[in-house]
């Protein structure tokens, strides 16, 4: 009787299995540029540039007032790449699926799945250009402002034009988060249910101030920069994407680090639509 070895495409689909149960902030990003990447026969490489929604400001009276159409796009690159690898024997190939699985690839495809979950955080924490809260400060835990703190991240999205409907809001907290939130929310008169399964499991209720919440190991802790001194725009009229400042007590490079978030006074947020201040400080 012939052998019946594993296939590539069975360990493949088993250890991405494994892999895809092992993240939390990645499903809940958006994939819809997933398909076009690697189309049989249509092989584009690790860029595509996607084109940006149309915006118009439109025109109020009856007067006609023509404005120019302007397609603007955005590269999108596949640059980064994470694995395990190990060789194992053609007699280690005779074991079952399951044994091999429990062996070698979910141990390897938690760890693959670990580095993706905390790069996909590290990629949102430092790309990020709003903030709530006090950097260092553990809502709940260190502060007694939980309730706002939270209420605020869901204003920022409110503002920035998030839609209300048709769109998940997620929250991935850190461990530390939870313990606030529930330390904070005990006292609360509040769904008993909720209050009781936050009591008996120490995990967040399912969702908050409109936020559909979860607990990662791997949510980014941002290092603040020295800071310090009392910077400020040098140079009236700049654009593009590099600010001139000076006031610093040391070099920029050592002063601020990836991720830091700043405002300057008299810049403030702008609704993307109404393109109206929304009174925030950008």
């Amino acid at each position: 009787m012939a052998n019946q070895l594993l296939t590539n495409q069975e360990l493949t689909q088993y250890t991405l299995m494994i892999l895809s149960n092992n993240t939390v902030a990645i499903p809940e990003m958006t994939r819809d540029l997933d398909q076009e990447f690697g189309k049989k026969g249509n092989k584009i490489g690790d860029t595509i540039y996607v084109r940006k929604p149309a915006r118009f400001v439109g025109r109020d009276g009856a007067g006609y007032a023509a404005e120019s159409l302007t397609d603007t796009q955005v590269p999108v690159t596949i640059n980064q790449q994470s694995g395990v690898d190990f060789q194992f024997s053609t007699a280690e190939l005779y074991l079952s699926l399951d044994e091999i699985g429990n062996r070698y690839l979910e141990p390897a495809a938690v760890s693959i799945a670990n580095k993706l979950d905390a790069r996909a955080l590290q990629m949102a924490g430092q790309n990020a250009s709003n903030l709530v809260g006090t950097p260092g400060v553990t809502p709940g835990l260190s502060s007694s402002n939980a309730f706002l703190i939270w209420a605020n991240a869901g204003r920022k999205l409110d503002e920035m034009g998030f839609p209300l409907k048709g769109r998940k809001r997620c929250a991935v907290m850190n461990p530390a988060a939870r313990v606030g939130w529930i330390s904070y929310n005990s006292a609360l008169f509040n769904n008993q249910e909720k209050i009781g399964q936050q009591w008996k499991t120490g995990q967040v209720a399912d969702m908050i101030v409109g936020l559909t919440t979860y607990i990662d190991q791997n949510v980014y802790t941002q290092t603040i920069g020295a800071l310090g001194g009392t910077p400020a725009v040098s140079g009236a009229g700049q654009t593009g994407t590099t600010l001139t400042v000076s006031g610093c007590s040391s070099s920029v490079t050592a002063w601020a680090n990836v991720g830091d978030v700043f405002s300057i006074a008299g810049v403030y947020a702008v609704n993307p639509q109404t393109r109206v201040s929304t009174g925030s400080l950008q």
